[in-house]
């Protein structure tokens, strides 16, 4: 996966973080070369536009999806694709996941467990 691209296109900042839940390597490389890569290198620059169109294949199903069922669906969903998620990631990566507030993360976490449909 690549990160940090959209800082260099964009020439600007971006405050985000990236925290890992399993084993992985780690590739650094300046902004000033990554820019002379793009340009030079035409396989760099074709990986590049393929990480992007993979970026954007996953984000926009899953904001289409998270926005066409309740909160409760997807908080579901999530907890049965990774049982272990909030003991891993933090509530409030998950809300912002959900791109909803950790409030109506927690409202709908506590629904849920007093429903029997969460486990604690």
């Amino acid at each position: 996966m690549l990160f940090g691209e959209i800082e260099v296109f964009s020439d600007k900042s971006s405050f985000c973080s990236i925290k890992s839940i399993t084993s992985l390597e780690v590739y650094q490389i300046s902004h000033s070369y990554f820019n002379k890569l793009l340009e030079e290198d035409k396989q760099f620059n074709r990986l590049v536009i393929k990480s992007l169109a993979a970026k954007i294949s996953y984000k926009a199903p899953r904001h289409s999806y998270q926005h066409s069922y309740a909160i409760e669906d997807n908080v579901l969903r999530l907890q049965n694709q990774f049982p272990d998620l909030i003991k891993v990631i933090s509530k409030q990566d998950i809300a912002n996941y959900l791109g909803i507030t950790i409030r109506s993360l927690n409202r709908t976490l506590n629904k849920l467990k007093e429903e029997g449909m969460l486990s604690q």
